[in-house]
């Protein structure tokens, strides 16, 4: 049996380059530059503790409550949230409650009526007196002259001098009345003029200064008690700051008159100055008793605005969370 090799043709030409793929290179590069992106923040995050310090404050704006000194229903109130007032300008109108609203009278009148019926009493019974006596001596001084009885002399002179003492005694009491009633009468005319208690009239609030209405908290009709807030009224030049806590161990890094960093409610950057810095801090090392450890207490910190720019921003923010972000 004869075997054959079989001739093994084979090429030697150039068997070429696969196509290339960019996409897969671009997919990859985002792949890393995400990688990156994920670990640097990452990083940031867990640094960023170290090169500064950031916390939420508010922004408060100084404002006046105005409220009734008597209380009563609210009979007008002509302003709304936002309108500007100049001072004295009305505010609200406060109904009298009309509670015992007749006029004082004056202690003084009833004692003096009393001592007016007194005397015009004991005046009435020294006339009476002087009545008696007088018949007594008509009498005494008829039989005197009838010569019934020579003895009489004494008797009369006696009586002449007790009905010229009642006299006298009437006399003075007739001046006192006459000074009473005059008294009377004064007090009286002075009584009609009094004014009656403060609850017997309307109360007029006005603005105490040139201000805009910041929230109207009653309405007409509506009952307010005394010292209860009826609106709250925001000054031109009211100073506006924000607040803000912090933790005791950022004290060592903030100081009067430095500046931090603002991120507003609408997003917007801005600057703000440290104002004041109220720590109930004390340098002494924490100590620890039965397990218990005091609680710090945080740090609160006033901040003002910049520059007039930055007062005029805050304003529409009043009550509004604010970012704060200082460097250590």
């Amino acid at each position: 049996m004869k075997l054959r090799n079989r001739k093994n043709y084979m090429t030697s030409l150039p068997e070429g380059e696969a196509p290339k793929n960019s996409r897969a290179s671009v997919t990859q590069f985002i792949y890393f530059l995400v990688l990156l992106t994920a670990v640097a923040y990452l990083v940031f995050i867990y640094v960023k503790r170290y090169w500064y310090f950031e916390e939420f404050g508010h922004i408060e704006v100084e404002k006046t409550v105005i409220s009734s000194s008597q209380g009563g229903r609210i009979e007008s109130l002509p302003v709304n949230e936002g309108q500007k007032l100049f001072a004295k300008d009305r505010i609200a109108i406060i109904e009298a409650l009309r509670d015992n609203c007749d006029p004082r009278e004056d202690e003084r009148i009833n004692k003096l009526r009393f001592d007016i019926d007194s005397n015009i009493s004991k005046r009435n019974i020294l006339t009476a007196r002087i009545k008696t006596s007088e018949e007594a001596l008509t009498g005494y001084e008829l039989r005197r002259a009838l010569e019934l009885d020579r003895g009489l002399s004494r008797d009369v002179e006696r009586k002449r001098r007790e009905r010229d003492t009642i006299k006298a005694d009437r006399a003075l009491l007739d001046k006192q009345i006459v000074i009473q009633k005059k008294r009377l009468t004064d007090l009286q005319a002075k009584q009609k003029k009094a004014s009656l208690p403060e609850g017997c009239y309307n109360e007029q609030i006005s603005s105490p200064f040139n201000a805009i209405v910041a929230s109207v908290l009653k309405r007409p009709k509506e009952f307010a008690q005394r010292g209860e807030a009826i609106i709250t009224l925001m000054k031109e030049t009211a100073p506006v700051r924000i607040e803000v806590y912090l933790d005791q161990d950022v004290l060592k890094y903030l100081h009067t008159g430095d500046r931090v960093d603002l991120v507003l409610p609408d997003g917007t950057d801005d600057e703000a100055v440290i104002e004041a810095i109220h720590s109930s801090a004390y340098a002494e090392p924490n100590r620890q008793w039965h397990n218990y450890k005091p609680a710090d207490t945080d740090i609160r910190v006033h901040l003002r605005p910049a520059d007039a720019s930055s007062r005029k921003k805050w304003l529409p923010f009043d009550r509004m969370e604010v970012r704060v972000r200082g460097f250590k």
